[in-house]
């Protein structure tokens, strides 16, 4: 049975953390849709550095000021990566937290996370951060994200159970205060959670192997018919560009065929601007929840393209300034 769980460190939740319901339904709506499942993972590869390494010649860091030991240790621990663990160093630590954060909102186009605060176990020895700083380490905690359908109301927050498990678990909601919740969505250039859940499904249709009445004719006599699957694809691939448009996504070069070169670097850029914009969207979430928990600390990610930066890089291809390989060589992370 999955209830509130407690480390030995005194970290505690009251989220459940997982649902095995869910898990399938998720892993089986990402396995049929081969395109929705590309662009998802193309954001995720996409959003910062892999791993939290630069290309070489970019100096990318994440820095925090003012630049104390005691801020780092309780943004580290504020903000971990549950798929990468075991880091490097602190800019990778956030690399790679940034990174979920983006892989969640190109699958959901919102998330939320329960805000714990740190306990002390009994006969612990204080850390370095209470030791350094006794009122900040009072304000430590971890963000856990909360799985299954949330809901807001009247300024709470429930995570509800499905049914399927709440016999198991013996509750069909688990409240939290609007205070224990930290909620993402997407920026508003890149749409609302309810437009980009739409786009999903319109890329899913458009990710059918065949079209519905061509389905129902594969038992039957060969007909005479204008159809031909090199058309119906061609349809299909025109299709994903243009749901895909508002993020610029470059379809892993599938519309190749179909257009200029151009349009296929300028597409490139359309998404690394994307990019930008949505991790200065992340950071600046971050940034306010650090403001919220009343840590006079502030993060900053230094190295990667900027979303004005990233605009001008279009314009200039789009005036002949810049080159293909030297625009695309501009946004490579």
């Amino acid at each position: 049975m999955h209830t509130a769980w407690q480390h030995d460190d005194g970290f505690q939740r009251k989220t459940i953390s997982y649902f095995p319901s869910e898990q399938q339904q998720h892993r089986q709506e990402l396995e049929s849709f081969a395109h929705v499942w590309m662009f998802i993972d193309d954001v995720r590869q996409s959003i910062m550095p892999i791993g939290g390494r630069a290309q070489p010649g970019r100096a990318f860091t994440i820095e925090v000021t003012p630049n104390e030991s005691a801020f780092r240790t309780i943004i580290s621990e504020a903000f971990v990566s549950h798929q990468h663990r075991n880091h490097y160093s602190f800019t990778q630590g956030l690399s790679e937290f940034i990174t979920d954060i983006a892989h969640q909102l190109a699958y959901r186009g919102c998330v939320h996370y329960e805000v714990v605060p740190w306990g002390e176990p009994e006969g612990a020895n204080p850390t370095d951060v209470q030791i350094l700083e006794p009122l900040l380490g009072s304000r430590r905690f971890q963000v856990v994200l909360i799985p299954g359908r949330i809901i807001n109301i009247a300024g709470h927050t429930f995570q509800l159970i499905p049914r399927v498990e709440q016999a198991q678990q013996r509750k069909r909601f688990i409240h939290l205060t609007n205070s224990q919740v930290w909620s993402v969505s997407l920026p508003e250039e890149l749409g609302t959670p309810r437009s980009h859940r739409a786009m999903l499904r319109a890329m899913a249709r458009a990710s059918t192997t065949l079209p519905t009445f061509a389905m129902t004719q594969l038992d039957k006599p060969p007909q005479a018919t204008d159809f031909t699957f090199r058309d119906f694809h061609e349809q299909q691939e025109l299709a994903m560009a243009h749901e895909t448009a508002l993020w610029g996504w470059p379809g892993r070069s599938m519309w190749r065929e179909q257009t200029l070169e151009y349009f296929m670097v300028y597409r490139e850029l359309r998404f690394a601007h994307s990019m930008a914009i949505l991790r200065e969207h992340i950071l600046f979430m971050m940034n306010e929840l650090l403001q919220r928990r009343q840590l006079p600390t502030r993060l900053a990610i230094k190295g990667l393209p900027t979303t004005k930066e990233v605009q001008a890089y279009i314009e200039q291809l789009h005036s002949g300034e810049l080159s293909f390989k030297e625009a695309l060589q501009l946004v490579d992370i």
